[in-house]
Formats: structure tokens, sequence, C-alpha cells
């Protein structure tokens, strides 16, 4: 799987505030989430339904990295 520029992608280092802001402006549900050791290479995928979960968890997305966040989503689906 590879990017393309129609695709918005963020780094796993990223804020999840920053993930939010880039959903809301460039009108996408999803967006590719990039390894940081790896540049180019695709980790995974955050939706705009793992943001509203952290904000009703009560997380301050300006605290939360985009790894953490997925870290979230893994522990959940083993469940």
């Amino acid at each position: 799987m590879t990017a393309s520029a129609s695709t918005p992608v963020v780094n796993l280092n990223d804020h999840v505030a920053a993930a939010a802001y880039l959903m809301k402006h460039a009108d996408a549900s999803v967006l590719v989430v990039l390894d940081g050791q790896w540049p180019g290479r695709p980790t995974g995928i955050i939706t705009k339904a793992d943001i509203a979960r952290a904000v009703a968890a009560g997380e301050d997305l300006n605290d939360v990295r985009i790894r953490d966040l997925l870290l979230g989503v893994s522990r959940r689906s083993v469940r």
C-alpha cells in the first residue's frame, strides 16, 4: 500500500490534535499513519471514530501521540 497525494497522511509521533485538524480540513474520515523510522512506510490507519473515542475518554488530544492512539485501537481489537 502506498499513500497517494489524495490520501492524507500523519506520522506516528504527531499529536492526535493535528490528526483531528487534518481530518476536519481535508474532509477525510481516515488517515494513513506512516512509520517515523521508515519514512513512507504505512503502519496503520486512524479514523474519526478513534479520535472520538479518545475525546470521550477525556484525553487531551494535544498530549496524546498517534502511536498511543494506535496502541489503544490494538488493545480494543484484541478484546
